[in-house]
């Protein structure tokens, strides 16, 4: 997820007219956005780690 989110440049919203604090709040949508469709692609067992005979530790 890290290196999906660091793809995420300022330029390209600066291309499109974004000024100031926008920016960054248009960078932080657009990660948010990534990191959905990204979660979208894991199985439930990556997600919950069910195939791990020992349970993860939070």
């Amino acid at each position: 997820m890290f290196e999906i989110c660091s793809e995420v440049k300022a330029q390209e919203f600066v291309e499109k007219g974004f000024k100031g604090k926008d920016i960054g709040e248009q960078m932080f949508l657009k990660r948010v956005a990534l990191v959905k469709d990204y979660c979208k692609t894991l199985t439930q067992s990556e997600v919950d780690n069910s195939e791990n005979e020992t349970p993860a530790q939070i």
